[in-house]
């Protein structure tokens, strides 16, 4: 099977085209800057450095290798909701899904495209226990929400307009090794380093999403069978939802050491949380329960201290 990936180079891109050279796939990986080190690794992989906000030069390019699969992984994500992202938005997370959109409408031999889309087209943070479900009704606060969706409304129409099939992954944030970065991994270095964890948003709740889960429903959506001309969506999150004050007790009782946890007092309570139910049934996929994710977490990091 020949595959296209998109976002090659990211934390989700990477480790995906990892999992899927050992089932033999015919590699497309597209990066924006090629990366020495990335080629050695991958050394199976046709990585083709692309822009992929230029249309032309897309189409030049991939005109000879007919994917049956895309991965469309590509992403900017601001780490603020300011104006002067809001272009960079626009190019990077919509504009190239319509350039993507626009080559995969000539592949004939085109059989499905995956999206991952985000928990970030909701308001997702809230007051009330809200669990959010496929069926509920997007609204979201941020660019990268807004283009995101957008992004989904046209690989919606794009389907059902060319007869093809299109898989749309909504992700809650992703955490695990190698990502170096989030609220698990603040707890975890400041543990080790510090024995000691400050949480000052104890009532928030989350359903944390670990790469290996996310990597496995990737494939999962690759193997699912849907009806042309149709557009599946899943929530794709973890097994547990769980408070930031219960995530610092469970590093506690993993790391088996002495530390302090200083729990602000605070009535605020908020939740951020995909329903996953639908995935599970429908692609069979089952995320691993936060203990276990965290002491996998803890032993890659082990060559970091």
């Amino acid at each position: 099977m020949r595959i296209l990936v998109t976002g090659a180079n990211g934390y989700l891109g990477k480790s995906l085209i990892r999992s899927l050279l050992e089932k033999n796939f015919i590699i497309f990986a597209i990066v924006r800057n090629s990366n020495k080190k990335h080629n050695e690794e991958f050394s199976k992989v046709n990585f083709i450095k692309l822009d992929l906000k230029n249309k032309r030069k897309l189409d030049l390019k991939l005109k000879d290798i007919e994917p049956e699969i895309i991965f469309h992984l590509s992403a900017f994500i601001p780490n603020m909701n300011e104006k002067k992202y809001y272009t960079r938005s626009y190019r990077d997370n919509l504009l190239v899904t319509r350039n993507i959109l626009n080559y995969a409408s000539k592949i004939k031999c085109l059989k499905k495209i995956i999206f991952s889309s985000s928990i970030s087209i909701f308001t997702n943070i809230n007051s009330k226990k809200k669990i959010f479900s496929e069926n509920d009704t997007p609204k979201p606060t941020n660019h990268y929400g807004l283009h995101k969706l957008k992004a989904e409304l046209d690989i919606t129409y794009w389907a059902r307009y060319n007869n093809k099939c299109a898989i749309i992954l909504r992700f809650s944030g992703i955490h695990g090794y190698p990502r170096c970065s989030g609220v698990i991994f603040n707890f975890l270095t400041s543990a080790v380093k510090n024995n000691f964890i400050e949480v000052n948003k104890p009532n928030y709740y989350f359903s944390f999403l670990f790469l290996d889960d996310a990597i496995n429903a990737c494939k999962a959506a690759l193997l699912k069978d849907i009806k042309l001309g149709t557009t599946s969506i899943y929530h794709i999150s973890g097994c547990d939802i769980i408070s930031l004050a219960e995530v610092a007790f469970k590093i506690k009782a993993v790391l088996g050491k002495k530390i302090s946890i200083n729990i602000k007092k605070t009535k605020n309570v908020n939740f951020s949380i995909l329903c996953n139910r639908k995935a599970k049934k429908d692609l069979n996929w089952f995320p691993k329960k936060i203990d276990y994710r965290i002491k996998e977490y803890i032993k890659k990091l082990d060559i970091m201290y």
